[in-house]
């Protein structure tokens, strides 16, 4: 930007459309904490005209958020490329994401979650409605405080694990009624109990089984 407008004079708008579809940015880390950051009196001794144009992009950038979240100020704290929470700083992965056409992962993982974001904010999920699920994506990538990409990788192998597991039924049958019984006699008791009377809408009835314990019956599955 910084070439094109004071080298090149060329308009903003001409400039800032050849700067974002000349580049792409690889995210290395989904992690908030690990995103690269610069403190801003640093940034400012060193790279002065750099940093007003850097203002500049922020503020056109901030302008079209504060339309899409209805002026939510903390949103728009979270999504600025200036860190104003302690020292004031540089977010240069905020920046880099602002001024890429692209983006995607190092590791296969992040592509995928990069595509799935991406998928997300082209409104495939909500019937063109961009907007819709952006706070929510605003806070996985930005805060992501139930640490939900950063367990991306074993909550897709475990449900991989679950999905050939549920496609043989005897297995399936056979997993599900132990680990209810091995629950506990209180919790499953009242699991099984919530589940007939709130979802499948079915009355108790009694069983015999072998034994006092039902120790027959378990050692049968197993």
């Amino acid at each position: 930007m910084r070439l094109l407008i004071d080298e090149h004079a060329m308009d903003w708008e001409v400039a800032w459309e050849i700067t974002e579809r000349t580049l792409a940015y690889t995210n290395h880390t989904l992690l908030p904490e690990a995103l690269e950051c610069w403190p801003l009196p640093l940034f400012a001794r060193l790279l002065p005209r750099h940093l007003e144009i850097i203002y500049q992009i922020n503020e056109r950038f901030l302008d079209k958020v504060r339309i899409a979240c209805l002026g939510d100020s903390e949103q728009l704290a979270r999504m600025s490329i200036i860190g104003e929470d302690g020292e004031r700083s540089m977010r240069i992965a905020h920046l880099a994401c602002v001024g890429s056409h692209a983006i995607n992962g190092v590791a296969e993982l992040h592509t995928e979650l990069q595509e799935v974001i991406h998928l997300i904010r082209s409104g495939l999920f909500s019937r063109g409605d961009t907007g819709l699920f952006q706070p929510l994506l605003d806070m996985l990538v930005y805060n992501d405080p139930f640490f939900v990409f950063a367990d991306a990788a074993s909550y897709t192998t475990c449900q991989q694990q679950v999905g050939k597991a549920f496609l043989d039924e005897e297995k399936w049958a056979r997993m599900a009624i132990l680990n209810t019984a091995r629950m506990g006699w209180f919790s499953s008791d009242r699991s099984i109990r919530e589940y007939c009377k709130d979802i499948w809408a079915l009355a108790p009835v009694d069983v015999q089984l072998e034994g006092s314990d039902g120790a027959g019956f378990l050692q049968s599955l197993q």
